[in-house]
C-alpha cells in the first residue's frame, strides 16, 4: 500500500493568556496580508486545482501533531499544542494539490501543564471553546514554484472566522511517502482575539501580548482505501 507522510512546519504561535505576541502589525504587513488574500481568492475562482479529483490519504491521528507557541513583548513566553480530530490530503498525478485538517480546541495543552493558562485559553478572552469547539486549515490551492517548492493558499477558521493565509511549503514526495516543510505567521487580531492586544489597548505598552502568532505542524497521512 502506498504511504504518504505530510509534514508541515507552519511555525505556530497560538495566543496564550499569560504570554504575549509581539505588538502589532505594521503596514508592510498589513499590505502583505491583502495582497496575499487577493491572491488566495483569484485562486480559487481559478481552475488550476480541483480538490474533487486525485488520490485522498486520511490523517494518522495519533501521530500527527500541531504545535503552537506565543509570548508577551517583555516577560513569559509559552509553547503547547492541540490534537487533529479529522483530515485528508489530496494528490493528484503525483502532484500535492490540497488538503484539510480540523483541531479539537478543547484538547489545547501548555507543556507546563499550566492549568489556568489552559483555562484562559479556553475562554472567551481567546478561543471561546465552549462556542467554537473546533479550528479548520482548509488548503484550497498550491501554486508549484520548482520540484519541491510549493506556496500554498489556505483559509484558516478560528473562533468561526475563516481568513486567507499564505505560505511556502517544500514538499518533498516519494513513492512510498511525502515530506513536507513549511512555516508562516498569522495575526490572532483578525480572528477576533484581541486580549491584550498593543493595537487595541494602548496603555498595555510592553504588558502587551504580541499580535504575531507561529505554528508548527507535523502530519502523517496513508491513503484511503
Amino acid at each position: 500500500m502506498k504511504k504518504i507522510i505530510f509534514i508541515v512546519v507552519l511555525g505556530l504561535g497560538v495566543l496564550l493568556s499569560g504570554c504575549g505576541l509581539g505588538g502589532g502589525i505594521d503596514k508592510e504587513e498589513e499590505a502583505e496580508s491583502e495582497k496575499q488574500g487577493k491572491k488566495v481568492a483569484a485562486l480559487e475562482e481559478s481552475e488550476i486545482l480541483d480538490a474533487g479529483e486525485g488520490e485522498i490519504f486520511t490523517i494518522d491521528l495519533e501521530k500527527s501533531k500541531v504545535l503552537w507557541q506565543a509570548e508577551r513583548i517583555i516577560g513569559h513566553s509559552h509553547k503547547g499544542d492541540v490534537k487533529i480530530k479529522q483530515g485528508e490530503i489530496r494528490l493528484s498525478d503525483g502532484e500535492f494539490v490540497s488538503g484539510y485538517f480540523v483541531m479539537d480546541m478543547d484538547t489545547i495543552q501548555d507543556v507546563g501543564n499550566n492549568e489556568s493558562l489552559i483555562k484562559h485559553l479556553k475562554s472567551d478572552d481567546f478561543f471561546s471553546v465552549k462556542e467554537f469547539p473546533e479550528a479548520e486549515l482548509v488548503i484550497t490551492g498550491v501554486e508549484k514554484v520548482d520540484e519541491k517548492q510549493y506556496d500554498v493558499y489556505a483559509g484558516l477558521t478560528i473562533k468561526g472566522i475563516e481568513e486567507s493565509i499564505v505560505f511556502p511549503a517544500i514538499v518533498e514526495i516519494a513513492e512510498d511517502r511525502i515530506h513536507a516543510q513549511a512555516s508562516f505567521d498569522i495575526d490572532r487580531t483578525r480572528w477576533g482575539i484581541k486580549y491584550d492586544s498593543g493595537q487595541f489597548f494602548k496603555d498595555l505598552a510592553d504588558k502587551a501580548i504580541k499580535d504575531k502568532i507561529s505554528f508548527e505542524i507535523e502530519i502523517f497521512a496513508s491513503i484511503t482505501e
